[in-house]
Parts: structure tokens; sequence; C-alpha cells
């Protein structure tokens, strides 16, 4: 007991003036001790001065976080108002045209396209039920889509102009010049149309617009595209002229078909012309 008493007694006698130093300290309030709390509180002070950027930084971290989110769901929110409005122009636009011309047409929703090969087709949700028949004319606000090749009673699939059996007659503005637009498939101008049969004395520019003339499918007047390039061919007078379509197919969502059947008669005489050109 010795032994121990004797290997411990100077950590309890320090514990013991410690303890009574804490004491005496804490009880009188001298000028001393007074001046000694205000320095310790002054030097915390300090310390928590310079560690206080730590809290701010995380709570500005924090509030970041949640400025970006907010920031996030209003981004869509805008994504989405810009394009209902987008939407509503285009509808608009469309409507217009119904009011505007003697067409007889009715308005439908893209719902399908497939546009990754030759025969690139659009699928309509209008079919037989609404007056649909093959052959007719499919348009928007814009300009030309195609026209209908099959139908059912409640949809219908457009050959779009995108397509390398798709022919239109064509009027190039503001000359008297005709020509035949069709497309020629995937390669240079895989994006554009070509007007044919145009010849070299015509003073084609490249902007110029491109019509539907008389037409057994399309109505005369409706916009086909724009001149992008004009290509000479060497031992021919015609031009090969390339056009940016007036109306793209991609961003397509709405359309009008026009419901005026073609003459089959006057169709297979023009096909059977163009096979033999």
């Amino acid at each position: 007991m010795r032994e121990i008493w004797s290997r411990i007694r100077d950590f309890v006698i320090l514990a013991v003036l410690i303890l009574i130093s804490l004491t005496v300290m804490i009880n009188r309030n001298d000028a001393v001790l007074r001046l000694l709390r205000v320095a310790s509180l002054e030097f915390t002070s300090r310390i928590e001065q310079q560690f206080a950027w730590v809290g701010r930084y995380v709570g500005a971290l924090a509030e970041n976080d949640a400025l970006r989110r907010e920031n996030v769901a209003l981004s869509g929110e805008l994504a989405v108002l810009r394009q209902a409005g987008m939407e509503n122009q285009r509808l608009r636009d469309l409507l217009s045209i119904r009011d505007s011309t003697g067409y007889d047409v009715v308005a439908a929703r893209i719902i399908d396209k497939d546009v990754t090969r030759q025969k690139n087709t659009l699928s309509l949700d209008v079919g037989r039920r609404d007056g649909i028949e093959p052959g007719m004319a499919v348009m928007d606000e814009a300009g030309i889509l195609g026209k209908i090749l099959f139908v059912s009673e409640r949809f219908s699939i457009v050959q779009s102009y995108f397509n390398t059996d798709f022919r239109v007659p064509a009027q190039l503005l503001p000359y008297d010049a005709f020509g035949i637009v069709r497309w020629e498939g995937r390669g240079r101008f895989s994006h554009e149309l070509l007007l044919e049969y145009i010849v070299k004395t015509v003073p084609v520019r490249k902007g110029q617009r491109v019509v539907t003339s008389s037409s057994v499918s399309f109505p005369q007047g409706i916009p086909v595209g724009y001149v992008d390039t004009v290509l000479t061919q060497p031992g021919r007078d015609e031009l090969r002229i390339y056009l940016e379509p007036a109306s793209p197919v991609g961003p397509a969502r709405f359309a009008f078909v026009v419901r005026q059947l073609p003459d089959n008669e006057l169709t297979a005489l023009q096909e059977d012309q163009t096979t033999n050109n």
C-alpha cells in the first residue's frame, strides 16, 4: 500500500492543487481575476472569428446547392413553356392557313416518323373515317411535307419528300420556269431536294423560292423550298438545282391533309413521262 501511495502521491497532490486553484478563481472576483477572464474571453473570441468562415462557407455551399436545384427546376419549366408557346404559334399558323385558303383540309398530328432510310415516311392520326385517301397532299404552315401513301380507318402513312419515290411538279419564282422536285437519297445533298429540268438560260440565284405548280395532288403555290446550290452539267442544257426544304420534316409535329384526290389517269401518264425521261 505504501508503494502504491508513493507512486501516485505526486499526481494526487497536483490534482488537489489544481482543484483548489480553480475553486479560488471561480469564487474570487477581484480585479486580477476579472482581467484574466476578459483576456481569456478576448482570446477565445479571436479564435472563433478565425474559424467563423468555415460555418459561413458550409452555409454558402448549402445555399448554392439549393439555388442550383431551383434554377434547374425553373429552367425545365421555362423550356416547357417555351415549347408550349412554339406549339401554340404553330397551331395558330396552321389555322390561319386553313382559314386563308380555299383548300378542303383536315388537321392531323404526326404521331411517328421513320426517317432513317431511303423510303422515309410519317404517320398521322387521321384515316379513312376522316375522309383521307391515298394520293392526297400533306403540308403544314411552312410548305409541303409529302403525300398520303396508305390509309387505315384511323391512321395514315405519308410518303415524305425525303423519299426516293416522291415527285412533285414545281415552279421557280419569279420566272415561268417549271421542273420536277425529287430527293436523290443518301449522299452529298441528302438533306436537300433536287429541282430538275430548269434550263441554263434561267438566271437562278441562291434564296429563290420554289412552289408547287399545277399538280394532280398538290394545290398550286404551296412552298417547296429555297434555292441553295446550283450546278451546271457538262454537255447538258439543264441545271441541277438543290433546294433547302421550306418545311423541315424533323421538327414537324402537326400537318394538314388536303382532301383533293388526284386523277388516276393523269397520275399514271405523268409517272410514265417521268420514267421515260
